[in-house]
């Protein structure tokens, strides 16, 4: 007979205090219950009486049933059931309900064994509540699906892993799991992108979308939370507003075009009458014809400015640029205003650089600025000393250009509102567009315009471009 070896006795003695241990732990923290392969309730330790509100009495011989929420389909059951009933471990959420009617979720695991007394199948269920998290979970998804956006979050593959209820609709799907971004918002979605574009999306009949996305946590893992807006009548809207402003500035400096196209309308009349004078001169005949076709052209350059000008402006991309090129197109038509007011202008460009942006609208945004700078001296005296500057400048590693005038100046209460729309400070003249139309243009190419002003002394509009690069004028004529 082999007698027991003392160390082993004192192995399974410390096995056994440490069993008793965990067990106390478990029942402290976790709902444990014991159910029969009918699922009828066999043990129940107190935490699942205390959660359930029922006593062990009640739950002994009862089948978890009564505790059915009615929240989950008869298919969650049946599939729990086919589970442990193959011999397999089930994990899942369950919303059950408590005996004063109260619903609790709790995160399950349900174990199969045999019962080495009774040989009979058993299930060990151990549980832990998750209500205040699933409430949060289930509010958060409310608040989502509330919202008038479309939300999505993909993962860092860029496939979508969730969605709102908004989202599918927004953009005429019945899901979007599954798809890549790229897809779904083409390829000039830039993934991976913090902050907000424009894109848009679908041809033809293409819709325009606001999009900001922004990096955050999701189940552990590094993901992506898009916001996503319809803003295809907002920015039709907007189009309409630049072009009313552009249809207003037209009739601004008509008199400017007028006294232009004067000029070499004088050359041309008086070129004619030397031709006439020197019909016997063939070579002086020819001089003279080759200045009037000269003259014709810069008349002919003028007036089709003047129609590009009053055209709706198309898709056009940004591109790199000369501001410096665009606003000596301005001045030509201003020049002649400006003599009429008795306006000092200077150009100071010490430093001209290429920067993003559209010629265009560019063109745009001088005139609406060098307009305001005009008519900033309209109730000032006669003998004010008028005078506008334009001159460059380097900030804070960006490329500015500043409009300053010594005109009437903005007062502290108006500063408020220059930004919004229709309002103006003018009391004949403007539309109450430039300010925010030239804004949201240069904002659009990673610009910013600033107006700093102050009244009775003067403003100062400070255009700040993105990419800008140090090369010659020339060269981008």
């Amino acid at each position: 007979m082999k007698l027991a070896d003392p160390q082993e006795n004192m192995q399974m003695s410390f096995a056994l205090e440490n069993l008793d241990l965990i067990n106390e732990a478990l029942n402290a923290s976790a709902i444990v219950a014991i159910t029969d392969s009918y699922g009828k309730i066999k043990f129940a330790n107190e935490t699942f009486c205390k959660l359930s509100g029922y006593s062990q009495k009640e739950l002994i011989g009862q089948n978890h049933r009564i505790l059915k929420s009615d929240y989950h389909p008869p298919e969650f059951y049946r599939d729990l059931w086919r589970t442990i009933a193959s011999g397999r471990m089930w994990e899942g959420e369950i919303c059950n309900r408590n005996k004063s009617g109260r619903l609790y979720w709790v995160k399950t695991y349900i174990f199969p064994f045999t019962d080495p007394a009774t040989k009979e199948k058993e299930f060990v269920s151990i549980r832990w509540e998750m209500t205040e998290e699933k409430e949060k979970e289930t509010n958060m998804k409310s608040l989502m699906d509330a919202a008038m956006d479309g939300l999505l979050i993909y993962d860092r593959f860029g496939r979508v892993i969730w969605e709102n209820s908004k989202a599918p609709g927004i953009l005429s799907q019945k899901s979007l799991k599954g798809l890549t971004v790229a897809r779904i918002f083409g390829t000039h979605y830039r993934v991976y992108f913090l902050g907000t574009q424009e894109l848009v999306v679908g041809e033809p009949g293409s819709r325009v979308f606001e999009v900001s996305t922004e990096p955050f946590q999701w189940e552990g893992q590094i993901a992506y939370l898009v916001n996503f807006r319809d803003i295809t009548e907002k920015v039709r809207i907007q189009s309409q507003m630049i072009q009313q402003d552009r249809l207003a500035s037209l009739g601004l400096i008509a008199a400017g075009l007028v006294h232009e196209v004067k000029t070499p309308m004088g050359v041309i009349r008086g070129r004619t009458e030397l031709i006439e004078m020197n019909l016997d001169n063939p070579v002086k005949v020819y001089e003279n014809i080759k200045i009037i076709q000269n003259q014709m052209d810069r008349m002919s350059d003028l007036l089709q400015e003047l129609l590009e000008l009053g055209k709706p402006a198309p898709g056009v991309k940004p591109h790199l640029i000369f501001p410096e090129n665009v606003l000596s197109k301005v001045l030509s038509f201003l020049d002649h205003e400006m003599s009429l007011r008795n306006i000092e202008f200077k150009k100071s460009i010490s430093n001209p650089l290429q920067v993003l942006g559209e010629d265009k609208f560019l063109f745009q945004i001088f005139l609406n600025l060098l307009l305001n700078a005009i008519h900033s001296f309209a109730d000032l005296p006669q003998d004010h000393d008028r005078q506008i500057e334009v001159y460059d400048r380097m900030e804070d590693g960006r490329y500015q250009i500043v409009i300053k005038d010594n005109g009437c100046g903005i007062s502290e209460e108006a500063k408020e509102h220059i930004f919004v729309p229709l309002f103006t400070t003018k009391k004949t003249e403007g539309t109450g567009l430039g300010l925010i139309v030239s804004r949201k243009m240069i904002r659009g190419w990673g610009g910013d315009l600033v107006l700093e002003s102050k009244e009775a002394v003067g403003t100062e509009a400070i255009l700040s471009f993105s990419q800008a690069e140090a090369l010659s004028p020339q060269i981008a004529q």
